[in-house]
C-alpha cells in the first residue's frame, strides 16, 4: 500500500546529521523513516499525555461515587437483626456466592 507524503525540509546542526546518519546505518534504515517515527513518538506522548490529563480532569470535577452495593470481608462484625430494617441493594447471584465462600474461610464454617 502506497501513502502519499508532503516532502519537508528539515535543517539540522552537522551533530545532528552525524548521529542521525550512524544510527540510519547501524538499524539499515533511511534519515526519513527515522525522521517519521521520532516524529510519530513525539506526537503520540504528546496526545497520550492530554488523555492523561482529560481522564485525571474529569474525575477531579465529578469524583466516582462508591458503588452503594459492595461488601467488603475487613469489616465484618455482629449486628442485631433490628438493625438491619431496610435493604439498601442486592448483590448478584455470583458475587453473592463469593461472599458466602470468604465468610466460610473467615468464620472456619465451611
Amino acid at each position: 500500500m502506497v501513502v502519499a507524503r508532503q516532502q519537508t525540509l528539515v535543517q539540522l546542526t552537522d551533530e545532528l546529521a552525524a548521529l542521525l546518519d550512524a544510527r540510519a546505518a547501524r538499524t539499515g534504515r533511511s534519515r526519513s523513516a527515522l525522521i517519521r517515527e521520532a516524529i510519530t513518538q513525539y506526537l503520540r506522548d504528546d496526545l497520550e499525555a492530554a488523555i492523561d490529563a482529560a481522564i485525571v480532569e474529569g474525575y477531579t470535577r465529578i469524583p466516582q461515587e462508591p458503588d452503594p452495593c459492595v461488601v467488603t470481608m475487613d469489616d465484618v462484625m455482629p449486628l442485631p437483626k433490628g438493625l438491619l430494617a431496610e435493604r439498601i441493594c442486592r448483590l448478584r447471584g455470583d458475587r453473592m456466592v463469593e461472599v458466602c465462600r470468604a465468610l466460610a474461610v473467615a468464620t472456619g464454617c465451611a
